[in-house]
């Protein structure tokens, strides 16, 4: 059973990397705005979770139709990639010979027992993080300092938290906070989990873990413009000195004030201009496209 779930996680694996890289370069491009970017990472992700999907003749996977075998589910074009095709039938999975079956029997072990082991790791290192909490102390609504905070962060998802060290209590929290709140309102904690649980399924894949980080970059660029829409484009050079002054964080769940790229961030607020109701059109627009192209399978 193992062996079998595994062959298909590897099936997805494969195919959700060529979603990756081509959403990776679509993401190159400035003018998309950065929230359009984030909806874009989660169609690789759900390459990633979904074995299945229907068939299209624009689907990109049509152009490996030499190298990819497509599985018919049933008879309403709903069918899975194959990327792997070392199996002489696929409904229950039956592979090509012993010693196949016998190394995805081992593999299939090595794969959830390490994806078992990260996961117990990370809520491990999550809660932890969470009962530091208890020497908080409250300062007002759901904003507290805590001596030991090495940045600024988010945590918690139901009701989060905005944690800052002490050393800010004397600084001009203003744009600090609204980034904080920022990432409350789009629930950003939530992406970070999901995202972190799908990449530890994947472990074995470093084009999941690239994806991860680039994904939680996005996540702060996007971050960044909604807050930059809320302060206002005036303040826009004040809150990118805010970013400059804030404090570091390398945690990966808690979403901190400055948890990624600082130059790159900052040139993105700097150059930051509110979308036009045609700009938006066509990022949603190219979102659907993309979708189409990269969820379908190959016909």
């Amino acid at each position: 059973m193992i062996s079998e779930v595994f062959y298909w996680v590897l099936n997805m694996s494969i195919i959700s990397t060529l979603s990756f890289l081509v959403v990776f370069l679509i993401s190159r491009i400035k003018i998309i705005p950065k929230n359009i970017v984030c909806l874009l990472f989660v169609i690789p992700y759900l390459r990633m979770v979904i074995p299945f999907g229907f068939s299209s003749k624009f689907s990109l996977a049509n152009l490996l139709s030499n190298f990819v075998k497509t599985v018919k589910v049933d008879d309403l074009d709903f069918s899975a990639m194959n990327t792997v095709k070392l199996a002489e039938s696929y409904f229950p999975i039956s592979y090509k010979s012993n010693l196949i079956e016998n190394v995805f029997i081992v593999a299939g072990i090595v794969w959830i027992s390490v994806a078992l082991l990260l996961l117990v790791f990370f809520a491990v290192s999550y809660f932890y993080s969470m009962l530091r909490l208890n020497n908080a102390k409250h300062y007002r609504d759901n904003i507290y300092f805590l001596d030991s905070a090495e940045g600024v962060a988010v945590y918690g998802i139901i009701k989060p938290k905005i944690v800052l060290p002490v050393s800010y209590r004397d600084i001009d929290l203003t744009c600090i906070l609204a980034h904080e709140k920022s990432h409350i309102k789009r629930l950003d904690n939530l992406w970070r989990i999901i995202a972190l649980c799908i990449t530890v399924i994947h472990w074995f894949n470093p084009f999941a873990w690239i994806m991860l980080k680039t994904f939680l970059s996005q996540l702060e660029l996007a971050c960044d413009e909604k807050t930059v829409k809320e302060i206002g484009e005036e303040n826009r050079k004040k809150y990118a000195y805010a970013i400059l002054e804030a404090q570091e964080s390398r945690r990966i769940i808690p979403s901190s004030f400055s948890g990624s790229k600082t130059r790159k961030r900052i040139n993105n607020i700097l150059d930051f201009k509110t979308a036009t109701v045609f700009s938006t059109i066509c990022s949603v627009v190219l979102l659907i496209i993309m979708a189409v192209v990269l969820l379908t399978n190959a016909v």
